[in-house]
């Protein structure tokens, strides 16, 4: 095993906590949560290990390139920059008058390798207002439908 893999593998060896199954034991809220909190800093470990593993490789690889070629490499890496800059000002505009075409269309547009998709406006219902004529009308409870709870991961924000 390589010293980078060593370094690698530190990252979550040394970190490994609560990332494990637990024992089958009934857990309350609380202890959920507490694990949630660790594992969450133990993903954020890894994905700054796994950062500093990407740095590290580039500026190894780096350091095999001459002076003069690096200066050269940064030269070109400028012009494309502009160039790409400008490409993507382009197609910032293009997908503007894309979508505006085909909302007024109402349909869905397709060309040889893309295709733009019109939906329709999504509906909506003032959840509360609803929910207290339901408690005269029960009726229409069943036509109610509550979809699948889900989860995001994200950066925190300083408490």
């Amino acid at each position: 095993m390589t010293e980078t893999e060593e370094e690698a593998e530190g990252i979550w060896l040394s970190e490994k906590v609560a990332h494990d199954e637990t024992a089958a034991e009934e857990t309350t809220a609380l202890q959920v949560e507490e694990r949630t909190e660790v594992n969450l800093d133990y993903l954020s470990d890894m994905q700054i290990g796994i950062d500093l593993l990407r740095l590290r490789m580039d500026e190894e690889l780096e350091a095999l390139i001459p002076e003069a070629q690096r200066q050269r490499a940064k030269a070109i890496k400028a012009q494309f920059k502009n160039a790409t800059a400008m490409t993507e000002d382009e197609i910032t505009r293009l997908r503007g008058a894309i979508k505006e075409d085909v909302l007024g269309l109402g349909y869905t547009v397709r060309g040889e390798r893309l295709q733009a998709s019109y939906g329709k406006g999504r509906v909506s219902w003032d959840t509360q207002k609803l929910n207290r004529y339901a408690q005269s009308h029960p009726e229409i409870e069943a036509l109610r439908k509550v979809g699948n709870p889900n989860v995001s991961i994200r950066k925190a924000r300083a408490r």
